[in-house]
């Protein structure tokens, strides 16, 4: 099986997350930090992370990345 790329995991990601599907979004998104290379600013993917865990509902861990990763998040 091909590893798709950072990049790929992201944008497929941001395709997700814009057509309501939050959950399988939040997924690309952790494979895509997880994958690393630094073709994605991480703050990016951080940025999309914390708007997930808020659309799910789960507030505390939104509030957790937020505070850890609020250094690399753009304003």
């Amino acid at each position: 099986m091909i590893e798709p790329s950072p990049i790929v995991l992201y944008n497929l990601g941001l395709a997700l997350f814009y057509g309501g599907k939050v959950a399988d979004a939040r997924e690309r998104f952790e494979s895509a930090l997880k994958a690393g290379q630094g073709a994605v600013p991480e703050g990016e993917i951080y940025y999309y992370l914390v708007q997930s865990y808020i659309q799910e509902g789960d507030m505390e861990r939104a509030r957790s990345i937020f505070r850890e990763k609020s250094g690399l998040i753009p304003a």
